[in-house]
């Protein structure tokens, strides 16, 4: 028994590289994160995509409180083991009838793990079901290594800015629609092939995703630093992000703009678009 997880979750976790529904925020929860992250969309003066979407985590006090929540670090170390690093963040949301989708794809064809012991936890701010474009994936498919992707899904509709897209059809009878209630959350391997569909309904689509690596993990790409969330840190294969995240949304917002655009510049210097 873990300290959250059953052992038949993990086994069905390590099986279909998805887990969910997981209940982790209560409804008076739910609503401080929804007002949070509108406060935070205010703050940086759009409705924020690309660089600005992510790594909320690193300036934001209500993105690293939810990033280091033991109720969800409990979730994750019954994946990973104790020692655990805040990889990366990103908010999604996909706004009423605009039709922005984000296409099939696995995460570890970007990161270039060594060894793919990150999970994804994926909350729900709104309900999230295929009416508005809930996550989808392909069961199994982490199962089958890292597959060919290429960057041919460049469209402004697409949550992924890269144009990033698996090089070969999926297995419809393996997909399934990852329906939650908000307040819920999911789990899914880094290299589970996932997308999810437009949204046409007339309701918003809201989640955060968090990424949570063990430290034993070497990322051969370059990456930002990260956040240790909970335990040590033996190994040193991540620059650790230390400074406090500020609670005033301005300050918070002045000092991810600035990182968004030096990350962004180093991206385009290194060729890359993931």
């Amino acid at each position: 028994m873990g300290k959250r997880l059953s052992e038949k979750e993990v086994e069905s976790y390590r099986k279909d590289g998805i887990l969910f529904p997981i209940p982790v925020l209560d409804e008076a929860e739910v609503s401080r994160l929804a007002a949070a992250i509108e406060e935070t969309e205010r703050s940086l003066g759009q409705r924020p995509q690309g660089q600005l979407a992510g790594q909320c985590h690193l300036h934001f006090a209500w993105a690293r409180r939810l990033a280091t929540n033991s109720k969800i670090l409990d979730i994750v170390e019954d994946i990973i083991g104790p020692d655990i690093l805040a990889h990366s963040t990103t908010i999604f949301k996909k706004y009423p009838g605009e039709g922005t989708y984000v296409s099939w794809h696995q995460d570890g064809y970007y990161m270039n793990l060594d060894i793919p012991d990150l999970v994804s936890v994926w909350i729900a701010i709104t309900d999230s079901d295929r009416d508005n474009g809930c996550l989808r994936v392909e069961r199994g498919s982490h199962r089958k290594g890292i597959l060919a992707h290429q960057m041919t899904a460049t469209s402004e509709r697409n949550l992924l800015t890269s144009g990033i897209q698996l090089d070969s059809a999926v297995e419809e009878s393996a997909t399934m629609d990852v329906v939650l209630r908000a307040g819920d959350a999911s789990l899914h391997h880094v290299n589970l092939v996932h997308g999810s569909d437009a949204n046409y309904s007339a309701k918003a689509r809201a989640g955060f995703a968090m990424r949570f690596v063990a430290p034993r993990v070497t990322q051969r790409s370059p990456h930002h630093p990260v956040v240790l969330a909970r335990g040590a840190d033996r190994f040193g294969h991540f620059e650790l992000y230390a400074k406090p995240a500020e609670e005033d949304f301005s300050a918070a917002a002045r000092q991810h703009i600035q990182f968004s655009e030096q990350l962004r510049a180093r991206r385009m210097a290194s060729g890359r678009r993931a």
